[in-house]
């Protein structure tokens, strides 16, 4: 993914979209507790009590892992997220990237992904566009070898600071080479990152016709390539995935839009 910058977007801004477009994103698939609890009054205050939120004595205590997602866990990750890609934004438009992230962390959580892979999901770029190896080695000691595994798989370029990436067909090519012999695991956050994309780029081009592919260096032809590569590979390999089925339906429409 290629990398802009975003004006006037300072730290304390940036981790508070964080928490917005994290909650818009996943709320559903995390179940949110504190949407189904009393309203506090005003003079409440929240608190935290054993990793849980509360609202105080009456209220209800919530597990930190429910449905089998691990909160502080996937919190820190979106976190580290939000502070490598700060300054990115979605191509050619001014849409923070971290609304990408959150959305490919969304869709893995509802397709049966874990914690691991949810939390790779929001860090799935983070290899490719910010650091390459040294982000990976940060992943790994911050989150786990499980984690770090994934980014890693899930990422077509580890180029250095400044560093140049292969060419684009070069590198489109060996990994989709690669993605033959991955696990559920990495196709699953695969699958909804090329997802995402797609429905994004739908709607541009239905919003903003067809300038749209403009933004991406091998215009229609290699993005529709691309994912359809992609798209033929899942339906080997993970036919049963929301994302797999939804990815085949929006690649169609894609086609008879563009």
């Amino acid at each position: 993914m290629g990398q802009a910058k975003v004006d006037g977007v300072g730290d304390e801004r940036v981790h508070r979209a964080a928490g917005v477009l994290l909650g818009q994103a996943c709320g559903d698939a995390l179940g949110v507790p504190y949407e189904f609890l009393p309203r506090l009054s005003a003079d409440a205050v929240p608190t935290m009590s054993g990793g849980e939120l509360g609202g105080g004595e009456s209220s209800t205590p919530w597990p930190v892992v429910r449905f089998g997602v691990d909160h502080p866990r996937l919190a820190a990750a979106a976190s580290l997220a939000a502070e490598l890609h700060a300054s990115q934004a979605r191509k050619g438009t001014a849409i923070p990237y971290l609304s990408h992230l959150f959305a490919v962390c969304a869709l893995v959580i509802e397709d049966g992904g874990d914690t691991d892979e949810a939390m790779a999901a929001l860090l799935h770029d983070a290899v490719e566009d910010q650091g390459g190896a040294e982000t990976l080695e940060r992943i790994r000691v911050r989150f786990g070898d499980e984690v770090a595994r994934i980014v890693e798989a899930c990422s077509d370029a580890a180029p250095a600071p400044d560093e140049p990436k292969a060419p684009w067909q070069e590198r489109k090519e060996a990994h989709l080479q690669r993605l033959e012999d991955v696990d559920e695991a990495v196709l699953r956050v695969t699958a909804a990152d090329k997802l995402h994309n797609a429905c994004a780029t739908l709607v541009d081009l239905q919003l903003d016709g067809p300038q749209v592919w403009e933004r991406f260096r091998t215009g229609r032809e290699g993005f529709l390539w691309y994912h359809r590569a992609v798209l033929d590979l899942l339906e080997r390999r993970l036919p049963d995935s929301r994302s797999t089925r939804q990815l085949g339906e929006v690649a169609e429409r894609l086609e008879a839009v563009a």
